[in-house]
């Protein structure tokens, strides 16, 4: 995702305030995405919007709140949070 990306996925959220709640991070445990200017920008708008970011991971070690492998391991029994939102890189 690019910086110009991100500034526009904000404006049209910004036009949708109060309706986003929470937002599902896919492969946020890798530490370089999470320092990628877009990413970094995209995640600190929803959170000072006060957007409940979930965070899901294939690494254990990365310490997300869901461990799977979305190509993989999805199954009925997963229970993810419901997301208006969904970030994948």
């Amino acid at each position: 995702m690019f910086v110009q990306e991100s500034e526009w996925i904000r404006d049209v959220l910004e036009s949708h305030v109060g309706i986003v709640e929470s937002a599902l991070d896919i492969g946020s445990g890798d530490k370089r995405y999470l320092q990628k200017p877009a990413i970094k920008f995209l995640r600190d708008y929803l959170m000072g919007s006060g957007v409940n970011i979930s965070t899901l991971d294939v690494d254990p070690g990365a310490e997300p709140m869901f461990i799977c492998d979305i190509a993989e391991d999805m199954h009925p029994d997963l229970q993810l949070p419901g997301s208006r939102i969904v970030i994948m890189y």
